[in-house]
């Protein structure tokens, strides 16, 4: 079996929250699950089932079926699974089985992290994911038994030019890691030192460094960008129309939770639902108008409680604080950060279809996008200053769209993501946002 490369900073044991089973989510289950769950007399020992298709078409498998709000109708009021009651954790199909878990083969390796659209990851509960070895290494069994493992490679690419071996890519990786690491720096100089690091080294690559001048140069640039980031003035700075309108765009696709209608057996509901999705992408793309408290999905997706505010300006967002994050809150976002490139989701299949510089960046920005949407939650209570309670739904809700939303893969986004993402552009971000 393939050698683990599992953070130490990763823990999760699961609460039993049932989170994971509210998000809407497709969750997918292959023919041959569906044919042995689909066995069992679901609607005879359990009347709340009676006349629900719980299986629906997906491709050429199938999903479990959601009802009105976006649950799983395999969860009880009480946030226990049916199946896992009735048949056993084992009888569940693998889609269940694997979360918060990924497993991602690359170069021979598995590369483990977690999804941050966990409550528990969130908050770090239970035992070190490096000590549930086993646990791992049965679901990455059955997993390559669905999934086939990719043939080997020396290479992958490092930008849209010049490829990058997997032995440089480790020093790159432990490098940014680092970078989010140091205790004496605050987030935002954090994130300075890191994307400065990338672009560096895409200026210098695209020129020409050899495989074996890589690691000296990496060294040599991210001493350089450790001291500046140290000691450069930090200001608030505007931004570019242009750059607004990719913030925005990226700030507006994490920001909809608004479920409740999406999965109705209505097709007015779904198309009414769908409408107002649409509006307030549009509310985002200008940065004007009202945000939506979406109340009951609040309380549904994060746990949390409901906002006191209907809705909010953008103005009034924008004039938040997030000058002085909590120390909780900045460890959150950058072990976020951290878990992104220690799992290698950030390039490739898994990551947009990008190079490993344009997709890093992107895994930087998404502080700002965190701190964004926290701004939101903050002035909806009527605040005027974050909180780390912000942070931590803001960091679930960009996971919970960010992370699991298949409109971000398609063709339009991903080159939207490639032309607006420069040099530069997560630094501008965090000063845009962060001060």
């Amino acid at each position: 079996m393939a050698k683990m490369e599992i953070p130490e900073w990763l823990r999760y044991e699961c609460t039993g929250c049932g989170m994971c089973c509210r998000r809407g989510l497709n969750i997918w289950c292959p023919l041959p699950d569906r044919i042995r769950l689909g066995d069992f007399e679901w609607a005879k020992k359990y009347p709340q089932l009676k006349g629900h298709k719980l299986f629906l078409p997906y491709g050429p498998n199938y999903r479990f079926a959601l009802d009105e709000k976006g649950a799983c109708l395999f969860l009880t009021d009480e946030n226990k699974c049916i199946q896992h009651s009735e048949l056993g954790f084992d009888a569940k199909t693998l889609t269940c089985k694997m979360f918060p878990y990924n497993l991602l083969h690359s170069n021979g390796k598995v590369y483990v992290s977690l999804l941050f659209s966990c409550p528990a990851v969130i908050d770090g509960i239970g035992p070190k994911v490096s000590e549930q070895t086993p646990t791992l290494k049965k679901l990455l069994k059955e997993m390559d038994g669905y999934f086939p493992v990719p043939p080997l490679t020396e290479e992958t690419a490092l930008t849209s030019r010049r490829p990058v071996t997997f032995r440089n890519l480790e020093l790159l990786e432990a490098k940014l890691i680092a970078a989010l690491s140091e205790p004496e720096l605050p987030l935002v100089r954090k994130i300075l030192r890191a994307a400065s690091l990338l672009d560096r080294l895409e200026e210098t690559c695209e020129e020409s460094v050899s495989k074996d001048e890589f690691a000296n140069t990496l060294e040599h640039y991210d001493g350089k960008c450790r001291d500046e980031a140290r000691n450069c003035g930090l200001k608030h700075i505007p931004l570019g129309m242009f750059e607004r309108l990719f913030l925005r765009m990226m700030q507006g696709a994490c920001s909809s939770v608004a479920l409740s209608g999406l999965t109705s057996k209505s097709f007015i509901r779904r198309q009414s639902a769908r409408l107002r999705r649409f509006f307030l992408a549009m509310r985002y793309m200008y940065g004007s108008g009202e945000i939506p408290a979406q109340k009951s999905d609040w309380e549904m997706l994060m746990g949390a409680e409901s906002p006191a505010r209907d809705s909010v300006s953008f103005r009034l967002a924008r004039e938040v604080s997030a000058l002085h994050l909590p120390d909780e809150s900045e460890e959150l976002i950058a072990r976020y950060l951290k878990t992104k490139f220690g799992g290698r989701t950030y390039f490739g299949r898994e990551g947009w279809g990008l190079a490993v510089i344009p997709g890093a960046r992107v895994v930087l920005s998404l502080a700002s996008i965190v701190v964004w949407h926290a701004k939101v939650r903050a002035a909806l209570d009527n605040r005027n200053e974050v909180a780390h309670k912000d942070i931590r739904e803001a960091v679930l809700l960009t996971e919970h769209t960010f992370g699991h939303a298949s409109s971000l893969h398609t063709g339009f986004v991903v080159k939207s993501i490639s032309i607006a993402n420069r040099a530069g552009w997560p630094q501008k971000a965090a000063l845009h946002t962060m001060l």
